[in-house]
């Protein structure tokens, strides 16, 4: 589930970075073939006249603030002025998903983690008393209190008797998430205008508060 994230200051920088990035990589295990570097950029004057943009109803949720709603609204009038065809869409299922990514992203850490027990990869704690409290001294001081915590929510999971209630669960909510992604883009629908948060970003002070 994690996957490089691109800032840059404008989206042609993006859009350059995000061709270079994509395709095969024979050194990371989790590229695929299929998708070579594509040529990103946009067009001297791009026009959006006659795309189809679809706008989720249930995007409108509790919690979105004022400012985020009034930068979508603005968003949108602007893509309907430039000539795109603003279509109302629905996601039924996306009220789920952050349940869904806490208990499958808890399962992916766990699982992907479980190998660094300080014997063979990664850092080794100086406590080797026992096996055991090499394992423990070395998670603990290698990865910290959320990587910890989602390790444990993961094992939880996955143990026999949570497994069906807890990870197969999720992924059938995966799925039907995906599906109706699916269902909205076989309509026609070219793309999907959404917030990507809830609010406005906090001040860097808050943040280390």
């Amino acid at each position: 589930m994690d996957v490089p994230g691109i800032l840059a200051k404008c989206v042609d920088d993006a859009a350059i970075l995000l061709g270079t990035m994509s395709g095969f990589d024979p050194l990371d295990s989790t590229t695929v073939r299929g998708h070579d570097e594509q040529d990103l950029t946009l067009s001297e004057e791009p026009s959006v006249a006659g795309v189809r943009v679809g706008i989720p109803a249930e995007y409108y949720c509790d919690g979105l603030s004022s400012e985020t709603l009034d930068t979508w609204r603005e968003v949108a009038d602007l893509l309907d002025r430039l000539g795109a065809v603003l279509t109302p869409v629905s996601l039924p299922h996306s009220q789920y998903s952050t349940e869904c990514y806490s208990v499958l992203n808890a399962c992916e850490v766990a699982s992907n983690f479980a190998r660094y027990d300080g014997i063979e990869y990664g850092h080794r704690a100086a406590d080797e008393s026992s096996t055991e409290a090499l394992f423990a001294a070395t998670r603990h001081e290698g990865f910290n209190e959320v990587v910890r915590g989602r390790i444990l929510a993961g094992n939880y999971f996955l143990l026999r008797r949570n497994y069906d209630k807890y990870f197969n669960k999720a992924l059938k909510v995966r799925r039907l998430i995906c599906e109706d992604f699916k269902k909205v883009f076989e309509s026609g629908i070219d793309l999907l205008l959404t917030p990507v948060t809830l609010t406005e970003a906090v001040k860097q002070s808050e943040w280390f508060q």
